[in-house]
């Protein structure tokens, strides 16, 4: 049941946090359940308990390793956003971090090659705040590098890592790539689901060529098919 709200209903995020709270105690400890239960709390932006679970329950490796990660990952950046919004910097540092590493308790290997430009781009913004801008430029160099990664979302983050050390004219470059891309697919595809895709990825794009009021539109465009888009609605919240 949960399923049909995740991909379907806007928000309505108690009735579903109150849908899966009456499975019974033992399906209540299944990884998929707790998996389920991880992605509202973040949606509702309750990071503190999406982190506990996270934190607490021993996963096995399995089908939904990815997305495991993938909740790991939105629940620190989440948190770390919202204390940096608070002025927590050092808090957000360690919460940045955090999303880089691979708990042994999630079931998740790490992989050979590490794509964490969104982090970087995030840990660089807090220790320029604190005026580290050696630390600042270190993260923003490292995120820079990842701009050849197949994920394009990745490379928003890469691009917006050169932004911040100056070189303009490349992350122009990488941006007007993604942008071109997105708005291709979406001339082409037919798959809901690839639709908001290149709708988030053209947001994306657009927000880093400074035009947020179509950057705006390209997110609300992704919830129109995917009402629960973590990347889209985080993005809203910051335009």
């Amino acid at each position: 049941m949960d399923d049909l709200y995740e991909e379907k209903i806007a928000g309505r995020y108690e009735e579903r946090l109150k849908n899966i709270k009456q499975a019974p105690e033992e399906v209540l400890k299944h990884d998929y359940i707790i998996s389920r239960l991880t992605n509202v709390y973040i949606n509702m932006g309750r990071y503190n308990e999406s982190l506990n679970l996270l934190r607490e329950h021993t996963f096995y490796p399995w089908e939904i390793s990815e997305y495991l990660k993938e909740l790991y990952v939105e629940a620190h950046i989440g948190k770390g956003i919202e204390l940096l919004k608070n002025g927590k910097i050092m808090e957000v540092i360690r919460y940045f971090s955090d999303s880089m590493k691979y708990p042994k308790n999630l079931g998740i290997g790490k992989p050979s090659k590490n794509e964490d430009s969104r982090t970087l781009y995030w840990i660089g913004i807090a220790y320029k705040k604190l005026g580290l801008e050696e630390k600042s430029r270190d993260c923003w160099e490292r995120g820079a590098r990842e701009k050849h990664s197949t994920d394009l979302v990745i490379r928003h983050f890469s691009a917006m890592c050169l932004k911040e050390l100056g070189r303009q004219e490349e992350a122009r470059e990488l941006l007007e790539r993604i942008k071109e891309y997105s708005e291709k697919t979406l001339k082409t595809e037919t798959n809901p689901n690839k639709i908001a895709a290149a709708h988030y990825l053209n947001g994306l794009a657009l927000k880093g060529l400074g035009e947020n009021k179509k950057a705006t539109m390209e997110f609300k465009e992704v919830l129109k098919f995917l009402p629960n888009h973590k990347g889209a609605r985080r993005e809203l919240r910051l335009l």
